[in-house]
C-alpha cells in the first residue's frame, strides 16, 4: 500500500490541464432537466383544433355531451357517496 501511495505522489499532475468539474452542480442540473421532462410529459393534453370536448366539470357536477342518442346533454350531480342525480336534456 505504501508503494502505491508513493507512486501516486510521484506521478505528474495530469489533471492540471483538465478544467474542474463540479459533480454536485452537474447532478443538480441533470435532476433539474429530468424533472422538467417529467413535468412536460405529465402536462395536460392539447386537443386538436377541430375536436370538441365531450364533457365539462364543475365543483359539483359533470356535464356530458353524448355523440349519439336522444339526449343532447346529460348532467351528473353527486348528492352523496351513494346517490348521483342524472338529468338528460333533449335539446
Amino acid at each position: 500500500m505504501g508503494a502505491f501511495l508513493m507512486y501516486l505522489g510521484s506521478a505528474p499532475n495530469l489533471a492540471a490541464n483538465v478544467p474542474f468539474i463540479d459533480g454536485a452542480r452537474v447532478l443538480r442540473n441533470l435532476l433539474g432537466y429530468c424533472l422538467l421532462v417529467a413535468l412536460a410529459s405529465c402536462s395536460r393534453e392539447v386537443k386538436p383544433a377541430g375536436e370538441t370536448a365531450h364533457f365539462m366539470t364543475d365543483n359539483t357536477e359533470v356535464l356530458v355531451t353524448p355523440t349519439s342518442g336522444p339526449a343532447k346533454k346529460v348532467r351528473l350531480v353527486v348528492l352523496s357517496p351513494k346517490v348521483i342525480r342524472v338529468t338528460a336534456f333533449p335539446t
